[in-house]
Order: structure tokens, then sequence, then C-alpha cells
């Protein structure tokens, strides 16, 4: 399965949590022959495109850490087609599974992995060296760490550096391949390469038009799309959370200065790491002061 399909099972998970109960079959062991390294299969959506040759600088140090690699899963055509169908249904008024949400479980069971198949998978991961971080609830990502070489030789894809744009960055160089017996239920990799996307924010000359100084601020925006009444309801954030994924770190005072130009009380978000590990700051941390700002306006009470 391609990234792009990878990353849309991803994202149909996170759709399609919730707490309503609805049965269905579990998932089916779908793994059944033996596990053989020496019969494998290339799985293709894993090359990065900014990793071209004319930027490749060699291997990396054989040693260097690669963590929280994703192994996507692969849902099987059945699997597809009832999740399909379970997506409309829940956005379609007159279906009787209109917002029946499913919980990550309940997801899993049906649209996941079987246990005894993810018990292989993990067998294999485990096998190679590999340090097996976390499973999905949703059985349909597992999380795994190594080295390079470890990464190299399960995966047959070396892994180079590669100089882009005067940065340093590292990635495969070939498409990986795994076990044959596998590549049914296993739709890709993510973190294969440290490449990010660029944020396409810019800096531009802001159009004024009172003074010298005028912006949007967070009365603006409640004005804009009609939040006033929401406000006065109470409906301010209070006992609410707000989850913004970024890929670089902000800094606090940014967010601090932020809040009181415009009038807002201290409310610093909360910065978790996913796996530990922490990205420091890099070109998109621009983007990460905007979302953070703007959504703490919006709501300024919420934990962020």
């Amino acid at each position: 399965m391609s990234r792009t399909k990878s990353y849309s099972f991803l994202t149909l998970l996170a759709i399609s949590t919730g707490f309503a109960q609805i049965s269905a079959a579990a998932a089916p062991d779908r793994i059944t022959r033996p596990v053989d390294i020496n019969q494998t299969m290339i799985l293709s959506g894993s090359i990065e495109r900014r990793a071209q040759p004319q930027f490749d600088r060699g291997s990396v140090d054989p040693a260097m850490p690669m963590s929280y690699l994703m192994l996507i899963v692969q849902p099987s055509a059945a699997q597809q087609s009832e999740l399909d169908e379970l997506l409309a249904g829940q956005q379609n008024p007159s279906s009787p599974l209109y917002r029946h949400w499913l919980t990550p479980e309940e997801f899993g069971k049906r649209f996941g992995l079987s246990p005894a198949d993810r018990s292989k998978v993990v067998a294999w991961l485990t096998s190679e060296g590999f340090a097996v971080n976390e499973s999905a609830s949703g059985r349909n990502r597992i999380a795994f760490s190594g080295t390079a070489n470890q990464v190299s030789r399960a995966l047959h894809t070396p892994i180079h550096r590669f100089q882009v744009d005067g940065e340093m960055h590292y990635a495969n160089t070939a498409e990986p391949a795994v076990p044959a017996a596998l590549a049914e239920v296993i739709g890709g990799f993510l973190g294969l390469n440290d490449f990010r996307p660029r944020s396409m924010i810019g800096a531009v000359t802001p159009a004024y038009t009172s003074g010298v100084s005028h912006y949007l601020s967070p009365q603006d925006w409640a004005t804009i799309y009609d939040l006033s009444p929401l406000y006065q309801a109470g409906f301010d954030g209070t006992g609410q959370k707000i989850a913004v994924v970024g890929e670089s770190d902000v800094p606090l005072a940014d967010i601090r200065s932020f809040r009181a130009r415009m009038g807002l009380a201290a409310n610093d978000p909360k910065i978790v790491f996913y796996g530990g590990t922490d990205p420091g700051f890099n070109g998109a941390q621009i983007e990460g002061d905007l979302d953070l700002e703007w959504a703490g306006a919006i709501a300024p009470k919420a934990t962020i």
C-alpha cells in the first residue's frame, strides 16, 4: 500500500473514535504461511522524493538510532469495504449508523490485525533485533525502534545521508521489502527518513486598515465567526483539551507575548514529546506558534 493510503487509513481511525457499541465479526487471521525471511516482497510508496541521487552523501553510521518507526497495517479488501460503508453511514442522517462512533478497541477488532496476526508481526520485528515500542489500540500500526543497520538488513534498503538545501538528512534509498508471508498485512512504513513537510507560511507586509498597526485580534475573529453568543453562554474552552500536533519546539515566550498583547490571561500550552523525542527548533516553528496562539485565542481557557 502506498504511503498516501497508509496516511488515509490512520485518518480513518481518527474519524472512527467514540463510544457507541456496534457489533460485528472480529478480524480474521490473514497470515497463513510460515514467516520466511528469505522469501520477500517489495512494498512501494516509501521513497522520499527529495532524496535524489545527486544529493547522496553515502551511508549513515550503521549504529545510528532510528526511533519510533511506524509499521502501517494494510486492511483486507473486505475490511476496507466494510469501513467505507461504516464511514458513509456515520455521516448520513438517514442511516441507522449515523454518528455511531467506535472506540479504538472496537475499531481494531473489526478493521485491524487479529491478535494472532499481530503476534506474528511483532515476533518478526523482535527477531530482527527491533524493540517494539507500542501497538495502537486500533491494531492498525506498530511503533518500533532500532539502528540503521537493523533497518537496512531487515527491510533490505540502505539508509544514506542526503544534503538538500544546505541541510543534512537521512533516507532509505530503495523500497523496503518484507517477508512474503507478511506482505498482505503490511501497508508500508513511516519514519525511514527525517525529511519533514515544509511550512508554506511566508513573511508578508500587513495591509493596515486603521492607523499604522491594525491587525486581526481575537475579538475580530469572534465577530467574523459569530462566536460572541457562545462566549456569552459560557463556552470559552473551560474543561476542554485541544491537541495540536506539531513538528517543532515552540518558545513559550512567543505564546506568552501574544496572549499578553491580546489581553488574554496566561495559559501556557503543555508540550508532550511523542516517543520522548524532542524535535528541537526547526522550520515548522512559526506555524507551531500560530497554531498554539490562535487555538488559545478562540478557546482562551482550554488546555492545549
